[in-house]
């Protein structure tokens, strides 16, 4: 997926057990999640690299929908970010956006780190939250990273985000640090979480 759509970047819901297992190193919550259809229901999931050329229009709605305004992204910082749809039989669900060989830093500087990517942002629209499309993401977001070799996730979201907070720590994340008066409008701290990928 990286740089271009010559590599497959779709798969069935039914085939979704090949995308937890290639997320090695995280625990197995698959047993202990109600995902929102039987495995046996085939839903088409395809995880679709966004262009900001052509789709700027479609991933500044997509913020507008997904977060409070504070914490949109200019049309500036989208064309930096290497971005992804998720998509299911079609319809866009969710989002997600990378940095690669960055580390994340609290004063908005991303300082050169290899073997680091940062998750920018993980989104699922409103009306689709609650049905486990935004675990589902999340996978994938690991998935990505082992599959491009890189050692290190790293994310950051408001504190009072306990629902994706609760998932990452399902997943494996550890959290680095809070810093306090990140986010305004409301004015809140951000949490910093981080996921050690073993060496292949």
């Amino acid at each position: 997926m990286n740089g271009g759509r010559g590599q497959p970047a779709c798969f069935l819901w039914r085939s979704q057990h090949a995308a937890l297992d290639a997320a090695q190193n995280v625990p197995d919550i698959q047993r202990q999640y109600d995902w929102p259809c039987s495995l046996e229901e085939v839903m088409h999931t395809e995880f679709r690299k966004a262009e900001p050329a052509s789709e700027m229009r479609s991933l500044l709605a997509f913020d507008r929908k997904a977060f409070l305004a504070s914490d949109r992204f200019p049309a500036d910082y989208w064309r930096e970010l290497e971005s992804y749809w998720m998509l299911i039989d079609g319809v866009k669900v969710g989002c997600c956006a990378f940095e690669k060989n960055v580390d994340f830093h609290e004063d908005g500087e991303l300082t050169r780190r290899k073997g680091s990517l940062y998750v920018a942002t993980t989104g699922i629209l409103p009306r689709f939250r609650g049905l486990g499309f935004g675990t589902m993401l999340k996978y994938w977001e690991i998935c990505y990273a082992r599959r491009h070799r890189f050692g290190r996730i790293v994310t950051n979201m408001r504190a009072s985000n306990t629902a994706i907070i609760q998932l990452n720590k399902k997943l494996g994340f550890k959290r680095v640090r809070t810093t306090a008066h990140y986010y305004t409008d409301p004015e809140e701290s951000t949490v910093v979480m981080e996921l050690l990928l073993p060496s292949q």
